[in-house]
């Protein structure tokens, strides 16, 4: 009865505790460069409206650091509202493109403002559907950045980044 009554303990937990972030790191061949693009994706917290969102942070092919969130379903085509939220920080409100039908280009916010931080929080607000928001746990971003190697890390590189690019 015991060993019941731990068993069950150990699986509320399980299912009760926050799950960590786990970043995932891709290579994706350029053929037409003949180059290797790195990407670090992890995945929001929960889907919303049965949508599911991964941030991704990208070396693309000229060097530069980007970032962007990708989305299982298409809601909107061209400019879409939002905000965005980095821990405990100031929400920014602003306007998102699509850089294709199910990614969105955060413009707005060097990438390396994400090294360090442990939560991103981002809300859309399509024109002709239901605001959605997306929670990632950034746990572990740092390391992510840094696997990436990338030659030009952004064009704004906050003083307190400077130690995750030593390797």
């Amino acid at each position: 009865m015991r060993q019941t009554v731990s068993l069950f303990t150990l699986i509320l937990f399980a299912l009760i505790a926050p799950a960590s972030a786990e970043w995932s790191i891709e290579t994706y061949r350029d053929r037409l460069n003949d180059r290797d693009l790195k990407f670090a994706t992890v995945v929001a917290k929960a889907p919303d409206q049965g949508i599911v969102a991964k941030l991704e942070i990208v070396c693309r092919a000229n060097g530069q650091l980007d970032h962007h969130v990708v989305l299982s379903t298409k809601i909107s085509s061209g400019g879409i509202g939002g905000a965005y939220r980095i821990d405990e920080k100031a929400t920014r409100t602003g306007s998102f493109k699509f850089y294709d039908d199910h990614t969105i280009s955060i413009d707005e916010e060097p990438p390396l403002t994400l090294a360090g931080a442990k939560r991103y929080r981002i809300q859309l607000e399509p024109r002709n559907g239901p605001v959605l928001v997306f929670d990632f746990d950034l746990t572990g971003v740092d390391k992510a950045i840094n696997s990436l190697r990338c030659r030009k890390l952004g064009h704004l590189q906050p003083p307190d980044t400077a130690g995750i690019l030593e390797s």
